[in-house]
């Protein structure tokens, strides 16, 4: 990996991330900036592979995915193009209420 095509902060994340056993190959893009690449960085640590996601969500976008998928809930229900963080984040807690509610039934 070249890294001489990244900003500095790209270069933290993914020396960060390989020094933490992560490969960063899945997110280390010179166009993805350094906060998808954390974010990238951290659901990898939890066994979450974003890289689906990273060209057409943002920061935010893509945290309300990895909370998703990390609940075990049906990212497809979240993961649309045009919806805002917030309106990503209610869907993500009514798929929360909706299981909790089944769980109990």
């Amino acid at each position: 990996m070249n890294l001489k095509k990244f900003n500095v902060y790209q270069q933290e994340v993914i020396n960060k991330s390989i020094s933490n056993g992560i490969d960063p190959s899945s997110f280390a893009k010179p166009h993805i900036d350094e906060f998808k690449m954390q974010i990238a960085a951290r659901a990898l640590e939890e066994g979450i592979n974003l890289s689906k996601y990273l060209e057409d969500f943002d920061f935010y976008q893509l945290n309300e995915i990895r909370l998703t998928l990390k609940s075990k809930l049906n990212v497809a229900e979240i993961a649309k193009k045009g919806l805002s963080y917030i309106e990503m984040q209610a869907c993500r807690l009514k798929l929360i209420k909706d299981s909790l509610q089944m769980s109990f039934a």
